[in-house]
């Protein structure tokens, strides 16, 4: 059994994905993420699973962010969790 995690809250952008600042680059066919998130949901747990990546792929033509999602296995290559944030409820 696994559950999946949402990254898309980043410590500067809060909730607001307009506003987040992890990129993601399309080189040599694979992309490379770059960013902080925070508040990931499920995260570091003996049954989290994939996580899935909010990051800005582009500008869009009107000059907004192009946002793409991706999903990452939690082993992937270069992740890596933070220190575990003492919430209410996420004990």
């Amino acid at each position: 059994t696994q559950v999946g995690c949402i990254g898309l809250t980043e410590p500067n952008a809060g909730s607001d994905a307009a506003n987040i600042q992890t990129r993601a680059v399309l080189r040599d066919g694979q992309w490379i993420i770059n960013g902080s998130k925070t508040f990931i949901t499920n995260s570091g747990t003996d049954i989290t699973g994939p996580i899935v990546i909010a990051a800005v792929t582009g500008t869009r033509d009107d000059g907004r962010k192009e946002i793409s999602n991706f999903i990452l296995p939690s082993d992937t290559a270069g992740f890596s969790l933070g220190r575990k944030l003492q919430k209410i409820g996420w004990r």
